[in-house]
């Protein structure tokens, strides 16, 4: 068919600007879902850490932070350097371990091996006191798995 009689058949243009239209989106949403590679792996991070905590893994919960981590908590002004001491902060609480729930991932973005997220928690003490709060993470990609550098937790504000 010449492309004269083909121009003119009704809806052609309209078929062609949609197959434009798509061809242009997923040119350009290709190298998105490309560029954050592993980040399923890393918003399954939080839970793993509130699995770990609440279970009374300590040794899988050092596996999850860097040597040389830092968490910081807002809320019991506690700074703590390297994954040994961070899984000792919290295996302070055996015989009374704390539920920790994940209640929200807000954020998380992927940037090579680099990883950074956000969310919110609550944990419930044994007496059933409950806190909430949020968290930040910088984590990196090493060896296949994803590891936290850096965590910070603060209280959420009362509501």
């Amino acid at each position: 068919m010449p492309i004269a009689v083909a121009v003119t058949q009704p809806g052609y243009f309209m078929t062609l600007m949609r197959q434009l239209l798509l061809a242009t989106s997923l040119a350009l949403l290709a190298p998105l879902a490309l560029a954050q590679p592993h980040k399923q792996e890393l918003d399954q991070l939080p839970g793993q850490w509130a699995a770990h905590v609440s279970n009374g893994d300590f040794g899988e919960l050092a596996n999850l932070y860097l040597s040389d981590a830092l968490l910081h908590q807002d809320f019991d002004q506690q700074e703590l350097h390297g994954s040994k001491q961070i899984a000792e902060f919290y295996a302070g609480y055996a015989g009374h371990l704390p539920k920790i729930v994940i209640t929200k991932i807000n954020e998380s973005r992927v940037m090579d091996a680099v990883g950074l997220l956000g969310g919110s928690f609550s944990i419930t003490y044994a007496d059933q006191h409950v806190v909430k709060g949020h968290f930040s993470l910088v984590c990196q990609w090493i060896d296949g798995k994803w590891q936290i550098e850096i965590q910070h937790n603060v209280r959420a504000k009362p509501e």
